[in-house]
């Protein structure tokens, strides 16, 4: 089994009222298809740069999960699938388990 990260943009109302749900969402997807959840952190709500499914914010979520790599498809197709996800991307994880903090939103005037 491989070591893979995700990273999840969701609903920012939904986060925030049902993370508990959205948990059970995400680990039931990655252990129904034979894979075991490392660690799923919440990790920062943003204001989207573009709307996306007529969402001006999103809560971003870090999922570290091992599963065989035949799985990561299907668990990718379970994901989009869910409508409080609005985007995901999952890439095998080479340098392990770290979750870096968020940085701070910096507001750019202009760059030259």
């Amino acid at each position: 089994m491989a070591l893979y990260e995700a990273m999840i943009l969701l609903e920012n109302n939904f986060a925030r009222e049902n993370w508990e749900k959205a948990e059970e969402i995400l680990t039931t997807a990655v252990t129904k298809n034979g894979g075991k959840v490392e660690n799923l952190v919440k990790w920062d709500e943003r204001k989207l740069a573009y709307e996306i499914k007529k969402q001006k914010r999103g809560t971003y979520a870090v999922m570290h999960f091992s599963t065989p790599t035949d799985s990561v498809k299907k668990i990718e197709n379970e994901f989009v699938h869910v409508e409080a996800i609005l985007r995901i991307m999952i890439l095998r994880d080479t340098d392990g388990l770290e979750v870096p903090e968020p940085s701070e939103p910096q507001n750019v005037i202009a760059s030259y």
